[in-house]
């Protein structure tokens, strides 16, 4: 009779298991995650971290209201911005590439570097990128 229920057992889970694969199969990998699912901590606002963590590299930009935390309007406009290419190719904020802290990336400072071409974000092509020509192409 315990084998009975041993094998009951067995057949649900692998039958549960079954089901979560396939639900996550359907799942777009690049697709952007809900607010709610963005809401890691469940406390009705995405914080900074919480946004770093979906690809919003810089939260001030998108955080309209300054009050330091994503409102769903704000989360919207943020997702109709972000590159999901660039934020999916794990590129890095801006200030990690600014070794020299001179508010400016020169291609000396990122060479090497899995980037896009240098002349893809240096707009202006004055030989540097500049915090607003980084994320004008990271973030739409």
């Amino acid at each position: 009779m315990n084998s009975k229920f041993w094998l009951y057992g067995l057949a649900l889970t692998t039958a549960f298991s079954t089901v979560a694969i396939a639900q996550t199969a359907d799942v777009d990998p690049a697709a952007w995650p809900t607010y709610m699912e963005a809401d890691e901590n469940n406390d009705g606002a995405v914080g900074p971290q919480e946004a770093h963590n979906v690809g919003i590299l810089e939260f001030n930009l998108v955080d309209l209201n300054n009050d330091g935390v994503l409102s769903q309007e704000e989360y919207n406009f943020a997702e109709d911005r972000v590159d999901l290419e660039y934020v999916r190719a794990g590129y890095p904020e801006f200030a990690e590439l600014d070794a020299d802290n001179d508010d400016l990336v020169a291609a000396s400072e990122v060479e090497g570097m899995d980037l896009v071409e240098f002349e893809t974000i240096d707009l202006d092509n004055d030989g540097y990128w500049s915090e607003e020509e980084y994320y004008s192409v990271v973030i739409r």
